[in-house]
């Protein structure tokens, strides 16, 4: 199981969801897939606060995949079934790199938080769970 987090309000839901309905499988190993999204550095007066936008990005994300991690092995998983990979992604999209990755490792299930979005805002944002139940090999559960 592939278990993608990032900094928005539902991603520790995942781990819950993950823990209340599969905590009883026997022999199941998640990758929990932390995105660190690497800021513009147009947007910044200097490299220094550019480097500390960037470092504080890392910290967050840290933090929520831990998170999720401790979240997962409180829930009964054992801890050698779970793994911890985080990404950096600078012009491709949240999506693209849960595609990738799960391609990489194959997984079964693709489990990522979801974000309610109205038509206009999906339309012009994108959604990144629409993306990957249409484009994804395998099972994609979105969390709200």
């Amino acid at each position: 199981m592939l278990l993608c987090v990032d900094h928005s309000p539902n991603a520790l839901k995942t781990a819950q969801y993950v823990v209340a309905n599969f905590a009883w499988r026997d022999n199941m190993a998640i990758t929990i897939l932390g995105f660190i999204r690497e800021p513009s550095g147009d947007v910044f007066d200097n490299e220094e606060e550019h480097e500390k936008a960037r470092s504080d990005n890392e910290a967050i994300i840290a933090g929520v995949v831990e998170d999720a991690r401790r979240t997962l092995l409180d829930g009964e998983f054992p801890e050698d079934s779970v793994t911890v990979k985080m990404i950096r992604l600078r012009r491709k999209s949240i999506a693209a790199g849960i595609l990738e990755e799960q391609r990489r490792a194959p997984c079964h299930t693709v489990v990522v938080a979801g974000s309610k979005m109205s038509k206009t805002e999906e339309f012009i944002l994108g959604n990144v769970a629409v993306k990957l139940v249409r484009e994804s090999n395998c099972p994609v559960m979105t969390v709200y």
